[in-house]
């Protein structure tokens, strides 16, 4: 009888296993790819490093191995056109990946870095209305990362440069009670669609993340 009880009870679990947790049931130990494609590809490093959403043969629009930070929707970024205060403000990335500029309209900067959009700026504004223009641009503040599942503060928050998941679990809070304290589940948009992979709490995180602590079942 306590056989047939316990075979009950895995069963049941089993098939709670949905959303977050059921793409996770197919995942290899290693920290493999587990999205929905047929051939999954390593998405970590040996240390744990989680490869950037974007890639240079892509459409960039965060971190690259080497190559600075691409800006992209939600960033909030800060240009400065010597001379002209009412073109040197403050402006936030739509979703698109545009800021709306004076006498430029809008525009798209998502996928390049600052100085390639102060250039991109810079050659508009001089094409048919400054002469010489001076433009320079920084991210003041990034999109931010999302943490969800078991901790004590679930939410948005700011993400910081070079942050990783334990990073972002200390800021959701810390654990709650119930957490399973071992790889968490990180979703992620990506040249290829938006994707979900298992991952290590020493793996690094980028902006527009979504990390979900599970629940542990014993």
């Amino acid at each position: 009888m306590r056989f047939v009880l316990a075979a009950l009870l895995i069963s049941m679990l089993s098939a709670c296993a949905t959303g977050w947790d059921a793409a996770e049931l197919s995942a290899p130990r290693d920290g493999l790819s587990i999205g929905a494609r047929e051939s999954p590809r390593p998405m970590m490093t040996a240390s744990g490093r989680i490869e950037p959403p974007y890639g240079s043969s892509a459409v960039a629009a965060a971190y690259e191995f080497g190559g600075g930070y691409r800006i992209g929707a939600g960033d909030r970024v800060s240009a400065v056109v010597m001379g002209e205060p009412e073109l040197s403000r403050e402006y936030l990335v739509d979703g698109g990946g545009m800021i709306m500029m004076p006498l430029i309209g809008k525009m798209m900067i998502a996928g390049r870095t600052p100085d390639e959009a102060a250039l991109s700026i810079r050659q508009k504004l001089q094409s048919a209305y400054l002469r010489n223009p001076q433009v320079s641009m920084q991210v003041v503040s990034l999109r931010p990362f999302f943490i969800l599942g078991e901790v004590n503060q679930a939410g948005s928050f700011s993400y910081q440069p070079g942050m990783n998941v334990q990073n972002a679990i200390a800021i959701g809070g810390g654990y709650s009670a119930r957490a399973d304290q071992g790889a968490v589940l990180v979703t992620r948009k990506s040249a290829s669609g938006t994707e979900t992979f298992k991952a290590a709490v020493t793996a690094q995180l980028f902006p527009g993340d979504i990390v979900y602590v599970r629940e542990r079942w014993f």
